[in-house]
């Protein structure tokens, strides 16, 4: 008996050993997949002109117990923290998201220097694509069709299916799923801005760009994974490979300028980039914008906002080609040709 009891014991303890382990690892994992979210927003130095640290005075709804009514209440200077919800986070009952899809949920917000404007974001990881691209379409369905099809500045979608709301020029958001994460970016005007400012789009498509483009190169995130392009111009093999993501091929552009026999200026901390050449006008950019000028004379909006990756520019190579002068000559196996 009293050997069956020590095993009985021993049994209990094992278990309780192996649902401690089993919990720390989960506990881990969802750190582990929080903090891969996270690193996929863009921050203050991804974006020009936005900010994390919300401005003085900003006006912010607080409840007040007595009448249960909402009052906006001046904030001070704060440095914004993320939101992150797991999975166990989830205690409402019965779930408000679909039971056992959600891993993730990471909302992060940017303010404009200025404090008119601000950029909030949300990236939400689901366990399979099918069940990011359902939930995704019921949001689109319970918009009353607001939605349209595609982005912005073009009706091609970003990532695998995207959806935009512009409404009076006042208030704008981007929705698009890439594999099993679904992101949502909304721009609007601060509290604090008191004229009738129209938010700039192409902020808000700077973020979802940047997010794809950080997304891509996390095939096990996302179940997504970007392609490997090789791109040769002029004949000399660029060291560094371009990225194809759904449409579009991503290109370092210093590299590029060089094989193009273009000297490039890029200062990191303003993202102004200029591209110049012996025979060529001056182009000069801005990291997070689709405006394009050249020797001074605004030209045709870029399809894709001039993005950072590593603190480097990259540019969709159909737009660099539209700049220069290049374009494609042909294709060897995996390799793009380029001339100009």
């Amino acid at each position: 008996m009293h050997f069956v009891k020590t095993k009985i014991v021993m049994f209990v303890n094992c278990f309780l050993m192996l649902s401690l382990i089993t919990a720390t690892n989960t506990i881990q994992v969802q750190a582990m997949t929080a903090q891969k979210i996270q690193s996929l927003a863009p921050d203050q130095q991804d974006l020009q002109g936005f900010t994390r640290l919300r401005p003085a005075g900003a006006l912010l709804p607080k409840d007040v117990p007595l009448d249960g009514r909402l009052v906006a209440v001046p904030s001070p200077i704060a440095q914004t923290e993320d939101h992150v919800q797991t999975r166990a986070d989830r205690t409402d009952n019965p779930p408000y998201w679909r039971q056992g899809t959600i891993c993730d949920r990471v909302e992060r917000t940017l303010y404009s220097d200025s404090g008119l404007y601000e950029l909030d974001m949300t990236i939400t990881l689901y366990d399979t694509p099918e069940v990011a691209k359902e939930d995704l379409k019921d949001s689109i369905r319970t918009s009353s069709g607001r939605f349209q099809p595609g982005s912005f500045t073009s009706p091609e979608a970003i990532g695998d299916e995207s959806w935009f709301l512009p409404q009076n020029g006042k208030f704008k958001m981007l929705t698009f799923r890439l594999g099993r994460m679904v992101v949502l970016v909304e721009g609007s005007r601060s509290r604090l801005a008191i004229t009738d400012l129209e938010f700039p789009p192409a902020a808000v498509e700077a973020v979802a760009y940047q997010i794809l483009l950080r997304a891509s190169q996390q095939a096990k995130l996302t179940g997504t994974a970007a392609q490997d392009t090789r791109l040769a111009v002029n004949g000399h093999a660029l060291s560094n490979n371009a990225l194809l993501v759904g449409k579009q091929t991503y290109v370092p552009v210093r590299e590029f300028a060089k094989a193009m026999n273009l000297t490039s200026g890029w200062d990191a901390k303003t993202g102004a980039l200029t591209l110049t050449g012996p025979k060529r006008k001056t182009v000069a950019l801005t990291a997070g914008s689709t405006a394009a000028t050249v020797s001074g004379v605004k030209v045709a909006a870029l399809a894709v906002p001039v993005l950072k990756d590593g603190g480097e520019p990259v540019m969709a190579l159909s737009d660099l080609l539209a700049l220069t002068g290049g374009r494609v000559t042909g294709y060897a196996g995996n390799t793009v040709q380029v001339k100009g």
